[in-house]
């Protein structure tokens, strides 16, 4: 796993629901519940039954907190039970959005 991502030591957090919002391909606006899968500063990997493109800008919001972050869909993986695995990066580095207390080194922004 890459540097700077995390995912068994902060299962917590993962499964603390996020909501994903945005336009589809026709420009309809949708909005799909999902959970982490990966979690970075960066960005995450997450699951949705929407249907979207490489590049499409969504935004992804925290809904224990209510913080969103706007991102940009950076990876698209295969189709499974309805759902695809969705890459997202976020605008700019956000290690606080997760919530997470003690949050990797390698996480901070300087």
């Amino acid at each position: 796993m890459r540097s700077g991502w995390t995912s068994g030591a902060h299962s917590e957090c993962m499964r603390s629901c996020r909501c994903v919002q945005g336009k589809l391909t026709d420009e309809t606006p949708f909005v799909d519940p999902t959970r982490a899968i990966v979690l970075s500063a960066h960005g995450c990997l997450i699951t949705l039954s929407a249907s979207i493109r490489l590049g499409d800008r969504l935004t992804l919001r925290n809904i224990a907190t209510r913080e969103e972050q706007d991102c940009r869909v950076v990876y698209l993986g295969e189709k499974q039970g309805g759902r695809v695995e969705v890459g997202l990066r976020f605008k700019t580095a956000a290690p606080q959005f997760w919530g997470l207390e003690h949050p990797p080194r390698d996480w901070r922004v300087s």
